[in-house]
């Protein structure tokens, strides 16, 4: 996928971006050759890129692009939805906060010091947690404090590499092992919110 991201959010794709993890097929597309669309694994080449674009080296995707299809040669499946509309609707926002010297290298640099303080934080959390169980304190106590110790831990991590690869690890790492991905989104999604929710709860 290619490195460049529109103002430092999402990836911009380009014409090397064929992999099944850069684009996501209507699960309602038929095969004119009959079933279901597998464009994931016979994506073949973007048509119709920019001409004076180029993007890490190779020729950036226009809401004009169409993808081809090794299986079914006559096939042309256009973009429907960028997934930029939403960077592009607040660049207004980002230019005023360009302007009063908010540059997102600042809002980067905040955002990884919040992390590592939550990191350290989910530590402390957790090591407190240990020693109620230790010393008899509360049981309860301990296991809830050592569970959201967990939680900060791994929120901050999650955010880190969310940020620097723009993907949600826990929803790579389910895919990794088979699990098809609106599974795994789904999967984490539930998780997020069961974890939240018990701890509103307790």
């Amino acid at each position: 996928m290619a490195g460049t991201f529109l103002m430092g959010k999402r990836r911009c794709s380009n014409y090397f971006c064929v992999q099944s993890n850069n684009f996501k097929v209507n699960p309602n597309l038929q095969c004119r050759k009959g079933g279901k669309c597998i464009l994931y694994n016979m994506a073949n080449e973007w048509t119709n890129t920019s001409k004076t674009v180029i993007l890490d080296g190779f020729s950036a995707l226009t809401k004009d692009s169409v993808l081809t299809c090794k299986n079914c040669p006559e096939a042309r499946i256009s973009i429907v939805d960028n997934g930029q509309d939403i960077e592009i609707i607040g660049a207004r926002w980002e230019k005023w906060l360009v302007d009063h010297k908010i540059t997102p290298e600042l809002r980067r640099d905040v955002s990884r010091g919040f992390r590592l303080f939550q990191v350290i934080g989910g530590g402390a959390e957790f090591l407190g947690g240990i020693f109620l169980l230790v010393t008899g304190t509360g049981t309860l106590a301990g296991i809830v404090t050592m569970a959201d110790g967990i939680r900060n831990i791994s929120d901050g991590l999650r955010s880190a590499i969310q940020e620097e690869t723009g993907e949600d690890p826990y929803v790579s790492g389910l895919s990794a092992i088979g699990i098809p991905e609106k599974d795994a989104e789904d999967g984490v999604w539930m998780y997020d919110t069961a974890f939240l929710l018990l701890m509103v709860i307790i």
